[in-house]
């Protein structure tokens, strides 16, 4: 991870550009707008923002950004802004996304099984229909 990002900024009065280092860190979570309202359990209690990097404390299961929770941490002795259990960087792990993308692979091959047999029984039913015609 970067620590630092340059962002360029420009004044159009001036027309000139200026540039401005932002430490990652103090970044928080996304602030932007999305298509329907965002569940809290998806918001840092933090910043009150979108996860951006989202870790999980271990001990109480509390969730952050990582950015959000950078500098509690790094001011010992660290405590939970929930609960004020005492944190440490081992206590605090980045949050899995392997159950999410298993279960997106479990829906696609689902979708893929259904979409074969919808197929296979209209292709049935048209070869039955056909059949039937046949006979007429």
């Amino acid at each position: 991870m970067a620590d630092g990002l340059l962002v360029s900024s420009v004044n159009y009065s001036s027309s000139q550009t200026s540039a401005a280092p932002i430490n990652r860190l103090q970044m928080g979570g996304y602030d932007a707008d999305f298509v329907s309202p965002i569940s809290p359990d998806y918001l840092c209690p933090i910043c009150q923002l979108a996860f951006r990097d989202p870790v999980q404390t271990r001990d109480c299961g509390h969730r952050f950004c990582e950015s959000c929770l950078e500098p509690i941490l790094r001011k010992p002795p660290a405590f939970c802004p929930i609960d004020r259990r005492t944190l440490t960087r081992e206590k605090v792990g980045a949050i899995s996304l392997s159950i999410s993308v298993s279960n997106c692979i479990s829906l696609v091959v689902v979708f893929v099984l259904i979409t074969y047999f919808q197929r296979q029984y209209h292709q049935d039913l048209i070869l039955v229909l056909i059949a039937r015609d046949k006979r007429l």
